[in-house]
């Protein structure tokens, strides 16, 4: 599959705005994503997951009468998705462009890199953006 294919389709599926340009710089059409919710980019990366043959876990919110919550026993703030396959293991918070991680989430983020820090060939703590996507990609394939 050529380069950034991928990514242009899935948000081709997912009704995204997107903007085509052309960078007279380097003489090359690219994709400029305007928005994208938490929620589609984290479908578009579990597709993209999937498609390289990828374990994946992730939680999803259900609507209760106090608003959306994600039932979890443990700790707030654990990363969206964990992704497995052969001696990999990447933990992945999914943010929109301009998302912050909250003080919950950069603790989990803090605590899981130090256990990865000596086993970085093996275990990968991220965060990504839409804009991170042909890093995404790169990564998992």
């Amino acid at each position: 599959m050529a380069k950034g294919v991928v990514g242009a389709s899935l948000i081709r599926e997912r009704g995204v705005k997107y903007e085509s340009h052309k960078d007279h710089r380097m003489k090359k059409k690219s994709l400029t994503v305007i928005h994208i919710s938490e929620r589609d980019w984290q479908n578009q990366v579990i597709q993209l997951a999937k498609l390289y043959k990828w374990k994946v876990h992730a939680e999803r919110p259900a609507r209760t009468k106090h608003g959306w919550k994600t039932p979890i026993q443990g700790d707030v703030g654990f990363p969206d998705l964990v992704l497995v396959r052969g001696d990999r293991l990447i933990f992945a918070e999914l943010k929109t462009q301009k998302g912050q991680l909250s003080q919950e989430q950069e603790n989990w983020y803090i605590a899981l890199s130090s256990v990865a820090y000596e086993r970085e060939e093996h275990i990968q703590v991220e965060v990504w953006r839409p804009k991170d996507f042909e890093e995404v990609q790169k990564i998992l394939k």
